[in-house]
């Protein structure tokens, strides 16, 4: 078992400041000016980006999908287990 130490500790709290930081400004785009968040599959790796053009990480797309007020679309390729292409604001 390891024992972290205080920095260590710090530099994660920091890390995930951050990530939720940019969740929330991802949050804020999407409920102002109603923008979706849509998953592009390239190669062996997805992409996510905003409607209006502005590019999203996969760690921060997935803490907006698990938003309770981010709905999918519902144009997943093939089922339900699959993530949905295309992500909304519900208001």
């Amino acid at each position: 078992m390891t024992i972290h130490t205080s920095p260590e500790l710090t530099r994660k709290g920091r890390r995930l400041d951050r990530r939720n930081d940019n969740g929330e400004r991802v949050l804020a785009v999407m409920r102002t000016t109603g923008v979706t968040l849509r998953r592009t599959n390239r190669s062996t790796v997805a992409h996510w980006a905003l409607s209006n053009g502005m590019p999203v990480t996969d760690t921060v797309a997935r803490i907006v999908i698990t938003h309770t007020s981010v709905v999918p679309a519902g144009d997943a390729l093939f089922d339900f287990e699959v993530l949905s292409q295309t992500w909304h604001y519900k208001r």
